[in-house]
């Protein structure tokens, strides 16, 4: 296994699951020709959703660990998201519920609020996609570059 030198926190506090994990294994076969037109061989992060039933704008978003917000954007199939670079990757955060509460250059702190769960883009339901991209990455690897979160995620939120 490769060093992954950075540890990234669970970017909620909210009691959640992962709908939609990483890689062919963890894709629903549903949703497989909807990524490829996307030009991924799979679901490229982790979908996580509250356990509860709730309408978008109430469940909290926070930076997984220390960085500076270098896209906040619209788009039609990200919805509304916040790009974080860190000094070893970037992580994206998708389908925010609203504008997210951070600016393009701001400085974020691990835990900092950058919005809420939401259903905006090409989303079904309330959640967060949550993906991440080490700064030296293959874009060759059927994924644009992105690994899985569970390589750098290894500890549970536990203070915002």
């Amino acid at each position: 296994m490769a060093d992954y030198p950075i540890v990234l926190v669970w970017p909620t506090d909210v009691i959640s699951k992962v709908v939609q994990g990483f890689g062919i294994e963890d894709t629903d076969p549903e949703y497989l020709p909807l990524y490829r037109s996307l030009g991924y061989l799979a679901h490229n992060g982790y979908d996580i959703a509250p356990r509860d039933s709730i309408p978008p704008g109430i469940k909290p978003v926070y930076a997984s660990t220390p960085g500076i917000v270098t896209v906040q954007y619209n788009d039609p199939t990200a919805g509304n998201f916040v790009i974080l670079e860190h000094p070893q990757v970037r992580t994206r955060y998708l389908h925010l519920h609203g504008n997210p509460l951070v600016v393009t250059g701001q400085e974020v702190n691990s835990g900092q609020l950058l919005g809420f769960m939401g259903n905006s883009g090409l989303a079904e339901g309330v959640h967060l996609h949550w993906d991440v991209r080490p700064a030296e990455y293959d874009f060759q690897n059927g994924y644009k570059g992105l690994v899985s979160p569970g390589h750098y995620w290894i500890k549970f939120r536990v203070a915002a």
